[in-house]
């Protein structure tokens, strides 16, 4: 034995760039959800906050479900003044606790009328799972290059 690791005929510069390839689609998504709650947990901190007028109640869709076995869910459709034909945010509630022309507390972010969540911070993940994310970002590289090197190197 020379001390070189058998990778079963594949040349190492293969390995290399499929783990490169690899490493950057997981990267791109883990960057993709972390923008995205760091761009609806701004939307609570910054965000213009005001009334609405639930104009529909639905139950959640099958494909909007985190499992068949869930508690039961609805989403509801808000009016506001810049969209008074409503918007579905996209936020689950539980069931039974919204009705058709109830008035309820909104947040939005500036300048898009399109963005109205309900103001309840509690139906949002929490601000460890952004930053779990945040830190798999900065993990993730580090991980494919000490795997890479170990398996070149030998060891």
């Amino acid at each position: 034995m020379t001390g070189e690791t058998d990778l079963g005929g594949i040349p190492p510069v293969v390995l290399v760039v499929a783990v490169a390839a690899v490493t950057l689609v997981l990267w791109v998504l883990v960057l993709v959800f972390f923008l995205y709650r760091s761009r609806v947990a701004g939307t609570y901190r910054r965000g213009l906050r005001g009334t609405a007028v639930v104009v529909q109640v639905v139950p959640t869709p099958l494909l909007n479900r985190r499992s068949v076995v869930e508690h039961p869910t609805e989403m509801v459709v808000l009016a506001t003044r810049d969209r008074p034909r409503g918007v579905r945010p996209e936020q689950k509630v539980p069931a039974g606790q919204y009705r058709p022309g109830q008035v309820v507390p909104v947040v939005q972010r500036a300048g898009d009328p399109d963005s109205v969540r309900l103001d309840r911070p509690d139906l949002e993940s929490s601000d460890l799972s952004r930053w779990g994310l945040g830190a798999m970002l900065v993990a993730l590289p580090v991980i494919a290059v000490r795997g890479v090197l170990g398996v070149l190197g030998g060891g």
